[in-house]
């Protein structure tokens, strides 16, 4: 989607009241995504070639690729804007790296840990639900998420 908010906006716009729309997206949030921006500055599916190579129509097609990265609290966000809310995430295959990955899994817990003590500490917003979000095991390990929102 180019315009992603103008694009649910309008989902939502002909949706019927309980209706449910079903989207996907890929999870630039799982363990490798994160490696890949942390080493390379782009996530799994948005390390597209400059426009050049698009125009010497080198076997690609500038139609296909993906512009905008969303994580989920962002995407969740634009939704409830758009009068949605997120009843499900699921995810469409687990990545095979994930066992290789997954030494990974306490230093995000540690650095969710020291989050959570410091919104408490300070009075701050409290992170919980999407912290729970961000340490499932869908967004940790899952290429694609496959979210089911409800129009309230």
């Amino acid at each position: 989607m180019e315009n992603p908010s103008f694009s649910l906006k309008e989902f939502s716009r002909i949706l019927k009241k309980n209706g449910y729309l079903y989207l996907s997206t890929p999870n630039i949030l799982n363990l490798r995504s994160r490696l890949r921006f942390l080493m390379e500055g782009a996530f799994d599916f948005f390390r597209e070639p400059p426009l050049e190579i698009f125009r010497k129509q080198i076997n690609i097609n500038a139609l296909d690729i993906h512009l905008t990265p969303l994580r989920i609290h962002e995407l969740e966000y634009i939704l409830f804007k758009c009068g949605l809310r997120i009843n499900c995430i699921e995810t469409d295959i687990f990545l095979r790296e994930a066992k290789a990955l997954s030494f990974l899994l306490p230093i995000i817990n540690v650095q969710m840990g020291f989050k959570r003590r410091r919104a408490k500490r300070k009075g701050d917003i409290d992170y919980s639900k999407i912290h729970k979000i961000l340490s499932s095991p869908e967004l940790l390990f899952g290429r694609h998420l496959i979210i089911k929102a409800e129009k309230l």
